[in-house]
């Protein structure tokens, strides 16, 4: 999910120093019209499972399943965004 949107800020000609900026970019893009606003939601969930994995030791198979499918839907996502930003 990180490096599609990435992508997407790339073709914007922005670049990130910080994850905050990437949710702060999708943000925008939702405001404008051109994301729709679940898919903002679904990278603050991936980065806050992430977050939780990697520092609180909280993760579960249920979690990951639940994040493939979420992270499969954001980059399909992502990759008509990139041709239509």
């Amino acid at each position: 999910m990180f490096h599609s949107v990435k992508a997407i800020l790339f073709l914007l000609g922005i670049k990130e120093r910080a994850h905050f900026v990437i949710a702060e970019v999708l943000e925008q893009l939702s405001k404008d019209g051109k994301l729709e606003s679940v898919y903002v939601s679904k990278f603050k969930a991936g980065i806050a499972s992430r977050e939780g994995a990697d520092y609180n030791y909280t993760y579960s198979e249920k979690t990951a399943s639940e994040l493939v499918v979420m992270a499969g839907e954001f980059v399909k996502r992502m990759n008509w965004l990139k041709d239509n930003v």
